[in-house]
């Protein structure tokens, strides 16, 4: 499949109005969970206002592609507790930018670690994931994979730029 230039995709922080095009993300990361748009709004309008926890949405053509959030699970991890693209554009590199935003991210705010859990049915993820370095560290009651990589701590011009920060 053809990668996505990257210059072409934007990764921004989540805003209250980017909630309809979230739910139908978030519809595709838990396709199990019985989702209600009329509960999860007000839960979500919450989480924007959480310092520890902080949302980005990836933009491709002026439409939202993709999701993740980031949380400080200790003072060394950076926990990556959601991150979705869009069925209709996987495997075009928008999940490997986002990774790359993540370790830039983490490695600017001085994090030592990186971590994220998977459904063990998810394995085009899972080969992303290893692709990048991640380890699978162990199994929670072989329902979610976790997900481990160690950051060099090397603030570089070009992690700089990545992380557009």
């Amino acid at each position: 499949m053809k990668e996505i230039n990257s210059e072409n995709l934007e990764i921004k922080k989540a805003k209250k109005g980017d909630f309809r095009q979230i739910f139908r993300l978030l519809k595709q990361l838990w396709p199990q969970k019985d989702l209600s748009q009329k509960k999860l709004l007000p839960q979500y309008k919450k989480q924007l206002k959480y310092l520890t926890k902080i949302f980005f949405v990836l933009i491709l053509c002026k439409k939202i592609v993709g999701l993740f959030s980031l949380t400080v699970k200790s003072n060394k991890t950076l926990y990556v507790p959601e991150l979705v693209v869009d069925e209709k554009h996987r495997g075009h590199g928008i999940g490997k930018a986002a990774m790359a935003f993540i370790a830039s991210y983490a490695i600017i705010n001085n994090f030592k670690k990186l971590q994220l859990h998977s459904r063990p049915k998810r394995k085009e993820a899972h080969n992303l994931y290893t692709k990048l370095g991640f380890k699978k560290t162990f199994s929670i009651f072989k329902m979610s994979w976790c997900f481990t990589k160690n950051l060099e701590q090397k603030r570089t011009i070009a992690a700089l730029k990545e992380a557009r920060l």
